[in-house]
């Protein structure tokens, strides 16, 4: 009798994940693993995730690839995500690294091979509890819109929907944020009369994971806005890779320099000035948030600077030196045509205020006391004393204290307080 032939499945695994795999088990335990050992764990975690339900060990090849995802290819047909192997203490050893920072490869070869993206639980994992931290769950719900699909490993986390709405995805987020002052990665502004997103992230280490697959996530829930615009918050520039990859997926990449500023349109002259300023005024406001970024870390959202309104849609991003200023320096060659275009733009040069507040530092009824490092009543030209009593108890500042004062911003202050007579 001819035996019969047994049916092999092929099980790659990634180069990337036996190397971890084995750094993890002799740092923690002091304990050197083989790759059959890991073989025989990975087997079990198929079993569990029902894959290959009447195959035994012995049915199937395991290869080696040499490939940064972390994680396996099975059968050529499903690429899986392992999430990371936790710690000692059964915790996970980040919130960021336990799955986000290991998706990116996981989608490359995704694409390149047309594979079904999936996520499984450790192979070593089994048995122990799955991490609960909200920007975890935060994380699966990211992938799960995506197109990753979650296994039966992980069953505790198939209960998460994906996002419905970029609306969704804001206010969770905000709300992740409130209870968790590290997750302040990203900032995401809608700009309904335009149709556009504007995404503001960080682009450095693990804080990339999380802006791209935010990116991803907006674009997959979109049905009303026609572009997405994405700026760098991170004090370091973006790389060609990371620029390319945004762009790949829908984003027109504005600022991609740490403390640039971008022309849409070239400065200064008579007929364009306010086409100027509406064409860049995203990148006026993304400048000024990335100065000012770090000093939300204890709040959920973004609020006027001077009170604690807290409409963002309605938020004006204000000059502190008017823009017909600059020009007018410009003009008279106080100030190169660089020197103006910069200081047009730059954080240095502007707040978010509220409608009120606007109205009232623009007419200098309001102003910035560097001494004081806040906001105070123009008392020099507040006539009546009603007026300064109204605006002192509107006043609830931000903590300027946190902010650097560089030489750009009190010489915009002074020329300010100037123009309002204040000095």
């Amino acid at each position: 009798m001819t035996p019969k032939n047994t049916v092999k499945h092929t099980i790659s695994v990634s180069v990337s994940y036996l190397k971890t795999t084995k750094k993890y088990f002799y740092n923690d335990q002091n304990k050197i693993i083989s790759n059959q050992e890991i073989y025989k764990s990975i087997f079990k975690i198929i079993k569990v995730d029902k894959h290959l339900i009447d195959t035994t060990f012995n049915d199937c090849e395991f290869k080696i690839i040499n490939s940064r995802f972390y994680g396996i290819i099975l059968d050529n047909d499903e690429i899986i995500l392992f999430t990371q192997m936790l710690s000692l203490d059964n915790k996970a050893r980040s919130r960021n690294t336990y799955i986000l920072q290991n998706f990116k490869p996981v989608m490359k070869q995704a694409k390149i091979l047309n594979l079904i993206k999936s996520i499984s639980l450790n192979p070593f994992d089994i048995g122990k509890p799955c991490p609960n931290a909200d920007s975890i769950l935060n994380s699966f719900r990211q992938l799960k819109t995506i197109g990753f699909q979650i296994n039966e490993s992980l069953n505790y986390y198939n209960e998460i929907d994906n996002y419905k709405d970029i609306d969704e995805i804001i206010n969770l987020r905000s709300s992740l944020k409130s209870r968790n002052k590290g997750n302040n990665s990203t900032y995401i502004w809608k700009d309904n009369d335009n149709q556009a997103i504007y995404l503001y992230g960080k682009t450095d280490g693990a804080n990339y994971a999380d802006t791209l697959s935010l990116g991803l996530s907006l674009k997959n829930v979109n049905s009303n806005y026609k572009y997405f615009y994405f700026f760098n918050l991170t004090d370091s520039d973006m790389n060609e890779t990371k620029i390319k990859e945004l762009s790949e997926i829908g984003y027109i990449v504005v600022s991609q320099k740490a403390n640039a500023y971008h022309e849409f349109e070239p400065i200064i002259n008579d007929n364009n000035i306010s086409i100027f300023l509406k064409r860049n005024q995203a990148v006026f406001k993304a400048n000024i948030i990335k100065k000012y970024f770090n000093i939300f870390d204890n709040e959920s959202k973004l609020h006027c600077f001077a009170c604690s309104y807290p409409i963002e849609e309605n938020l004006i991003a204000a000059h502190i030196h008017r823009f017909s200023d600059i020009k007018y320096e410009l003009q008279q060659n106080i100030i190169s045509l660089d020197e103006a275009k910069e200081n047009a733009l730059s954080g240095e040069n502007g707040l978010l205020l509220c409608p009120n507040h606007d109205k009232e530092f623009e007419k200098g009824l309001l102003i910035f006391d560097y001494n004081m490092n806040t906001f105070i009543p123009n008392n020099k030209i507040n006539e009546l004393e009603e007026t300064t009593i109204f605006i002192e108890t509107s006043l609830l500042p931000i903590d300027f204290n946190k902010i650097d004062k560089t030489d750009l911003f009190l010489g915009n202050v002074k020329k300010h307080q100037k123009r309002v007579h204040y000095i």
